[in-house]
C-alpha cells in the first residue's frame, strides 16, 4: 500500500500527540466555559425580587 509507506509510524505519532493535545485543550476550555454559567447567578430585577417576598 502506498498509504503506508507515505506515513511512517514518526508522522502518525506526531499528528495523534497534536490531536490529543487539542482534543484535551477544547474540553478543557468547554469545562471551564461550563464552569462560568454554572456558577453565575442569574440576574433577578429589584422587581421581581419584591414581587417573589
Amino acid at each position: 500500500m502506498e498509504f503506508c509507506c507515505l506515513c511512517s509510524n514518526d508522522v502518525m505519532a506526531y499528528l495523534l500527540m497534536w490531536l490529543t493535545l487539542i482534543t484535551i485543550t477544547t474540553g478543557m476550555c468547554l469545562m471551564n466555559a461550563y464552569e462560568l454559567v454554572k456558577v453565575r447567578p442569574v440576574y433577578v430585577s429589584p422587581v421581581k425580587r419584591k414581587q417573589m417576598e
